[in-house]
């Protein structure tokens, strides 16, 4: 921007690797339990709801919303918190594709 004359200013950016890891690490991040409810014979949104609650009771980044329904659970993130409903979860994680895509 420099070089260019544009006028710039730096911005700081907060580290949210916590909240990737939360999210994302293996073996038991968010993306994983329900990769992994989906392929129990008995999965439901309770059960995996109840994993998740379970997994992350000390967890400051995934939470049990206390106001919201029991199949609830919340990512507090640089946006605030945002609640999710686990309701079809199992069910769109499990989608095939489309065989176009394939």
């Amino acid at each position: 921007y420099s070089s260019e004359g544009i006028a710039w200013s730096h911005i700081t950016f907060q580290d949210n690797q916590h909240i990737i890891d939360a999210l994302d690490k293996k073996p038991l991040g968010l993306f994983c339990l329900v990769d992994s409810e989906c392929i129990m014979p008995n999965a439901s949104d309770t059960t995996l709801v109840g994993k998740i609650h379970n997994t992350f009771k000390a967890s400051k980044v995934i939470t049990k919303p206390g106001r919201f329904t029991s199949n609830d659970f919340a990512v507090a993130h640089y946006a605030g918190e945002v609640v999710y409903s686990v309701e079809t979860f199992l069910e769109k994680n499990t989608d095939k594709l489309h065989a176009d895509v394939v």
